[in-house]
């Protein structure tokens, strides 16, 4: 009985881990955009920014994921 508490805990915790891990990537994506467009001009670009940076941090991360 131990052994089937043990294998269901494992795999909740490798499905978070690959949520955070897909999560992380855009979010990461996001402030470093956020971050450029705020030293490169005002509000319109940081927010701009913001949507490039997690667009193209989720394409990476998408195309990287398929390939496995």
């Amino acid at each position: 009985m131990k052994n089937k508490n043990n294998d269901k805990d494992k795999n909740d915790e490798e499905d978070s881990l690959t949520l955070a891990k897909l999560v992380s990537t855009w979010y990461v994506g996001a402030v470093v955009g956020f971050a450029v467009g705020t030293l490169n001009g005002n509000s319109t670009t940081a927010i701009m920014g913001l949507f490039i940076g997690s667009t193209v941090s989720w394409i990476f991360k998408k195309c990287l994921m398929s390939r496995k």
